[in-house]
């Protein structure tokens, strides 16, 4: 008797503990144009939700879920069932960027698993509804637009047949297009008592493994295209032009994959859809120069242009972004300078060393006297926070120190001669050291610019080394930058300076004097972009001055 109660015992704690168990699952998440699917593989099973990505607290969104019928899936105290019909919830409160647990329960309530769903930020309403060029057969489309998070009362048809209602937010629905129109077709949308009527291309994308460092991506649908197709492959893009498409209506191309890239036959060329201004301008950047003989950033420009925004916000986001960030600062150069250089200049340092560089060398290269006001003002600043940081490389310390000499006054040469007297034990820093005393020089130090001087009219020797040649170069560097035309007696005598030859490697400072004369003479810098004259039209420059 006391062996069987044992027994019952032993056998009701283990079934307690077998029902505590959390049932095994495996998760994946893909996002996918304007949507996130959550896709659980459970019990021999497996169970999709599909939901916005860009829903906000308090807001009312609809989703899809997929899979056999009794899971249920739960997020803030709201339920559906899976295989009974698609949801409405309402995002709960919380803060943009923290995560409400979506929960995979059985039909008795057991918990299954989880994901996280991401609170966005509230975002701007669209006024107007906005269909894309393509889309993808068989895989998912967003349409932006006035909606209202309700997909009980949104349909639409692509080439006659039903594109079923994915997710829907206040600002997009997305849907899955048919997988059989392919090419030209008609669609309609209906919003509750609105409809919307037009043409879109359905393509066919398929991507063939080749082997393990090649794929094959082909694009069917593509006769008489007339606009330009953008496809994504991981981190590569291929943009597809008209001239690209053969007779058969079809586009064909290989893709090099490099390095140690994994699980090939899972890679796949998806559509990009651009759902904000951010994308498009992306996308604008990434597609290559046409003509290699153009300057890349006149084509970025002349695309620009066609967009009915204003491209600036969306390229100062992009400044921080190590692939596209001089692509954009370029883009925003060419596009309107002044308004350019406030924007980077106010990025630095925060934008990297990259953009620190670019900037830094337009505001020296572009310098005039009268390049004062905000961009000067603006520049200052700039020197100043990157000189604060101990990290910074020494080529933007030398580019800092150039700026606050183009920029600053005598109060910065307390800062500019702490500098100097760090000392110059290696390349870099002797040049941090001439930049700083030719700062100081131009903005009023007569110590350091009767040291420049004295420095430039030491005898020249009849033949140079090329260690003396180089010297020579970097010193009159250093005048050309520190600008004061008390130099030019000490500068003109150079452009007669012999060159140094080694094999066949040529050493000749007289490039470096007249860019140095000039500089002097304009009042700019040695990189100005200013222009140029003979070495002739110099030395009788230097005639008449003296």
């Amino acid at each position: 008797m006391k062996r069987a109660v044992l027994m019952w015992v032993l056998a009701g704690l283990l079934a307690r503990h077998a029902a505590a168990q959390i049932t095994p699952y495996s998760l994946q998440v893909q996002a996918g144009p304007g949507l996130l699917a959550f896709t659980f593989s459970v019990r021999g099973n497996q169970v999709r939700a599909y939901v916005p990505d860009d829903v906000a607290p308090g807001e009312r969104f609809s989703g899809t879920l997929e899979g056999p019928p009794n899971f249920v899936f739960e997020l803030g105290g709201q339920s559906a069932r899976v295989g009974e019909r698609d949801f409405s919830w309402v995002m709960p409160a919380g803060e943009p960027g923290e995560f409400v647990p979506l929960v995979l329960k059985d039909f008795r309530g057991q918990e299954l698993g989880r994901a996280s769903v991401r609170v966005a930020a509230p975002g701007p309403a669209h006024a107007a509804f906005r269909f894309p060029k393509f889309v993808h057969a068989g895989h998912s489309a967003p349409i932006l637009g006035p909606f209202d998070g309700d997909s009980g009362t949104t349909a639409m048809l692509i080439g006659g047949e039903p594109a079923r209602v994915l997710a829907e937010s206040p600002r997009k629905v997305v849907v899955r297009a048919p997988e059989h129109a392919v090419g030209p077709v008609a669609y309609t949308l209906r919003k509750g008592s609105v409809e919307k009527q037009g043409d879109l291309r359905a393509l066919d994308i398929k991507t063939t493994p080749q082997s393990n460092a090649k794929l094959a991506v082909a694009v069917h649908g593509l006769a008489g295209l007339a606009d330009e197709v953008a496809l994504r492959l991981e981190t590569d893009y291929i943009f597809i032009h008209p001239s690209d498409v053969n007779p058969e209506g079809a586009f064909e191309t290989q893709v090099v994959l490099w390095g140690m890239d994994q699980n090939v036959s899972a890679r796949q060329a998806r559509l990009v859809f651009a759902q904000t201004p951010r994308d498009e301008v992306g996308l604008i950047l990434r597609e290559p120069n046409q003509d290699r003989r153009a300057d890349p950033a006149l084509q970025h420009v002349a695309a620009l242009k066609t967009l009915d925004f204003d491209p600036f916000p969306a390229l100062e986001s992009y400044l921080t972004d190590f692939d596209l960030g001089n692509d954009a600062a370029y883009a925003m150069l060419a596009l309107d300078e002044e308004r350019a250089m406030r924007m980077l200049l106010a990025s630095m340092p925060r934008s990297g060393a990259n953009i620190e560089r670019l900037g830094l060398i337009w505001f020296v290269r572009h310098y005039t006297p009268a390049a004062k006001g905000p961009a000067r003002s603006d520049a200052h600043a700039a020197a100043l926070r990157i000189l604060s940081v101990p990290s910074t490389a020494s080529e933007t310390v030398e580019l800092a120190m150039h700026t606050l000499g183009l920029s600053g006054t005598a109060e910065d040469i307390a800062l500019l001669e702490q500098r100097f007297r760090s000392g110059a034990v290696w390349a870099g820093g002797r040049r941090i050291q001439d930049a700083s005393e030719a700062a100081m020089a131009r903005l009023g130090s007569t110590t350091h610019l009767e040291s420049i001087r004295n420095q430039l009219s030491q005898p020249v020797p009849e033949q140079l080394t090329p260690q003396q040649a180089t010297f020579l170069s970097q010193l009159l560097d250093k005048a050309g930058f520190a600008g004061r035309k008390e130099l030019l007696p000490a500068v003109c005598p150079h452009l007669s300076d012999p060159a140094a030859f080694e094999i066949d490697v040529t050493w000749d400072p007289k490039p470096r004097a007249m860019a140095a004369v000039r500089a002097i003479a304009t009042q700019t810098t040695p990189i100005s972009i200013a222009p140029r004259k003979t070495i002739d039209e110099w030395k009788d420059y230097c005639r008449r001055a003296q």
